[in-house]
């Protein structure tokens, strides 16, 4: 897989990533939020899995969806990493896997194999301070 930025606001809030995986290409927008996911907090999960888990959601027209909100995972505290390098590494670690996962995702959606992903929010991704999120 591979990640190419093709522009960012000033702050970097929002990032336009061309991602190819295999034969396939994908434009993502992201969304760089600096606080906690508020669905981690509000909503209990239907579902979990070895990095994600799963909270259900009703838009303004009554419709349910998604979310799928991978944590970003703690290296042990006995590692010789300095802590900024640890958070680091992880961080870049899951967002990889977040992206590679909502691209296999997205692919499965238009071959009409998988559930229909949604930009429910405006965004493809949303990052937060501790989890990264989609919506299918």
């Amino acid at each position: 897989m591979t990640i190419l930025f093709i522009s960012h606001s000033d702050n970097w809030h929002i990032v336009n990533l061309l991602v190819s995986l295999s034969h396939f290409t994908f434009e993502i927008a992201v969304l760089n939020c600096a606080n906690l996911s508020p669905f981690r907090s509000e909503l209990k999960p239907i579902g979990r899995g070895a990095m994600s888990e799963i909270y259900t959601m009703k838009d303004k027209n009554g419709s349910q969806f998604i979310i799928k909100s991978v944590e970003y995972v703690k290296l042990e505290k006995d590692s010789n990493v300095p802590q900024n390098e640890k958070n680091n590494f992880r961080v870049q670690r899951d967002l990889g896997e977040a992206i590679k996962e909502y691209c296999i995702s997205k692919l499965c959606s238009v071959l009409e194999i998988g559930p229909k992903v949604l930009q429910q929010f405006g965004f493809d991704l949303v990052i937060f301070s501790h989890s990264v999120e989609f919506t299918l």
